[in-house]
């Protein structure tokens, strides 16, 4: 059956769940199959992994807030499961994740949140956080953000893709400075 897809690039170690890879539309009937929208982006910085873990806190997620966007942080547990992250994004819009899932490996850690309240936009959310050590440098980590998320049109997912991806990478030279000036507070 033909299909539409959309995916991103994965991680080797700790993947995107599979069952979100595949974005399509059945060319066969009008109805949507399974419009799921993924993407990953990855960022290297020179801290190793268990101190970058130990940083994924308030002022990083603080720090990450997209510019433009009238976010504020009414909550903020952590980053276990059944912890939940609460915004609002002004406009009566409220956001509220909850981290489902979270595990180790030798050289890593992951944690994913899922929307439980999302803005009007979407239908639904996933964002696995993945933070492994750089098998080239162990002094090193690689941050993966793997986003996988559905609105309520297939347009509109197409439309929030760009949007949504350079709010993502926007957050790569944040991450870089944030645990640059980690680095600097722990010597």
């Amino acid at each position: 059956m033909p299909a539409l897809f959309l995916h991103g690039s994965r991680l080797s170690a700790l993947p995107c769940p599979e069952q979100n890879v595949i974005t399509g539309v059945s060319l066969e009937s009008e109805t949507p199959v399974n419009y799921m929208m993924q993407f990953t982006i990855t960022t290297r910085v020179g801290q190793p992994y268990k101190t970058v873990l130990n940083g994924f806190n308030r002022a990083l997620f603080l720090a990450l807030k997209p510019p433009l966007i009238p976010m504020k942080l009414l909550r903020f547990d952590g980053c276990n499961t059944g912890d939940e992250v609460h915004l609002n994004l002004g406009f009566g819009q409220e956001w509220i994740s909850v981290i489902t899932e979270s595990g180790s490996t030798p050289n890593g850690h992951y944690f994913i949140d899922k929307g439980k309240k999302l803005p009007f936009f979407l239908r639904s959310w996933q964002h696995k956080h993945s933070i492994t050590a750089a098998e080239d440098n162990p002094n090193e980590s690689l941050i993966t953000d793997c986003i996988t998320y559905q609105s309520h049109h297939i347009l509109l997912n197409l439309l929030l893709y760009p949007l949504l991806y350079v709010q993502f990478a926007w957050r790569k030279p944040v991450y870089r400075q944030f645990f640059s000036n980690t680095a600097a507070s722990l010597q």
